[in-house]
């Protein structure tokens, strides 16, 4: 019979686990909308020279906002490696849904975005799997990919050990960014890259589980957390540092930041992505944080799906909110860009949560 001690300490863990799953949905989902800001945001480096000392730091703005889609294929991991499902389960509930999802979203931005008419059947069914109808939504073939072998890494995961992720984790650090780095410096192209493993819907939704499922108890073990913490942070700052780096030598040696092809953008990615699902869990164990805000985190996360979504629709129908914040910072665009982002998200958030109260919407989105 288990102790209250016990009984506590799994709630609490519960607790902490949809809390910490929360945040890291908001801030992933933030990341996205940063990520599609171009000129105005993540890209600010690249369209004007704002001296050595801002063109580094919005570098390292658009470096540090690919963590995203890795934190959300780490989220997915956390959340289904350790579910039990069966094959119909999870070819109605997950992956014929995503199909439909995927299509639906891809027609409406082909007559949205793109201005066709809705009447355009055939054009955008010829131009369904062309980067000019699914640009916008790779994430989800990526995804749907997950979901179509999750049974095979559900097996993995039942068997695996310390030692496997422990190994798992090098080759990723060694094959998703040290050889990426060589073979760009060397205009190898990656498909010399033997590591599949690296791919983003295997390697992070693994390394997602494997964190999620760590020992719950902070104060056991408070002091190799500590150090953990210490030294996760000290290795993502050199990371994000390294990747600053190489996109301005590649700029440089290209002729100018508005010729980087982000060949080293996310190269350095792993470490910070882990460390950050990592620390926030962690953070999120002993966290008293008031009431209003875990609920103000659950709004956002469980609508994050649908402001992914409708992301870029949303920016470009508010970009008169950035005009306005930014004629109140002049001079200051990465602030004025980051309070916009935070404007669209919560537009969004409560956008999408309206939409989800339409029969059958909730299941969707």
């Amino acid at each position: 019979m288990r102790s209250m001690h016990e009984i506590t300490e799994k709630n609490k863990c519960r607790s902490a686990r949809e809390l910490y799953i929360d945040i890291i949905r908001v801030l992933a989902a933030f990341l996205v909308i940063f990520t599609h800001t171009g000129d105005i945001g993540s890209k600010l480096y690249a369209f004007n020279d704002y001296g050595t000392l801002r063109n580094g730091i919005y570098i390292m703005a658009d470096v540090i906002r690919c963590i995203n889609v890795p934190l959300f294929f780490m989220v997915s991991g956390a959340l289904l490696l350790r579910k039990k499902e069966s094959y119909k389960e999870l070819l109605y509930k997950r992956i014929f849904k995503y199909v439909i999802i995927l299509v639906v979203m891809s027609y409406f931005y082909f007559v949205i975005f793109y201005g066709n008419r809705w009447s355009d059947f055939g054009l955008f069914f010829e131009q369904l799997c062309t980067r000019y109808v699914t640009g916008l939504y790779w994430f989800l073939y990526e995804y749907i990919g997950y979901l179509l072998i999750l049974p095979f890494l559900r097996k993995i995961v039942a068997t695996m050990e310390k030692k496997d992720y422990q190994y798992l984790l090098i080759m990723g650090v060694f094959f998703k960014g040290m050889l990426n780095v060589a073979t760009g410096i060397l205009g190898w192209g990656n498909i010399l890259i033997p590591f599949r493993m690296s791919v983003d819907a295997i390697f992070y939704p693994l390394m997602g589980d494997y964190i999620a499922n760590l020992p719950c108890d902070v104060h056991k073990e408070s002091g190799r957390i500590k150090k953990n913490i210490i030294f996760g942070l000290i290795a993502s700052c050199i990371c994000v540092l390294a990747a600053t780096y190489m996109v301005h030598w590649e700029a440089y040696k290209l002729g100018g930041y508005n010729e980087s092809r982000e060949t080293y953008l996310a190269s350095f990615s792993v470490i910070p992505t882990i460390y950050v699902f990592y620390a926030i869990r962690v953070w999120c164990v002993n966290l008293q944080m008031p009431p209003i805000v875990s609920k103000v985190f659950h709004f956002i996360g469980e609508n994050s799906f649908g402001i992914y979504l409708f992301s870029i629709f949303a920016q470009v129908k508010m970009l008169f909110v950035h005009e306005k914040i930014s004629a109140l910072l002049p001079g200051f665009p990465l602030i004025s860009c980051l309070i916009y982002i935070m404007i669209v998200l919560i537009v969004e958030a409560v956008a999408v949560s309206l939409l989800r109260k339409i029969p059958c919407m909730k299941r969707i989105i």
